[in-house]
């Protein structure tokens, strides 16, 4: 996921900080769990297993579908 998630981020002309203001506008900054760091870590592939409301945020955060993500977790036929 993290390859793919580069390759949107990259093509829609954004930077780490845009695609977390874009989830912070959403959801508020008190209620957003999402930040850089947690970001960098999906980006760089740290982070294996992410929490279902991380998927969620994330899908929203880059615009993609949760299909798009799920594909990444879906066992290969």
């Amino acid at each position: 996921m993290h390859e793919y998630l580069v390759q949107v981020r990259l093509k829609r002309g954004m930077i780490l900080s845009d695609v977390l203001r874009v989830h912070t506008e959403q959801f508020g900054h008190g209620a957003a769990w999402l930040n850089l760091p947690v970001l960098s870590r999906l980006e760089s592939g740290k982070v294996e297993n992410p929490q279902f409301r991380t998927v969620v945020g994330v899908a929203h955060a880059y615009g993609v579908s949760l299909d798009d993500l799920a594909r990444f977790y879906l066992p290969v036929n």
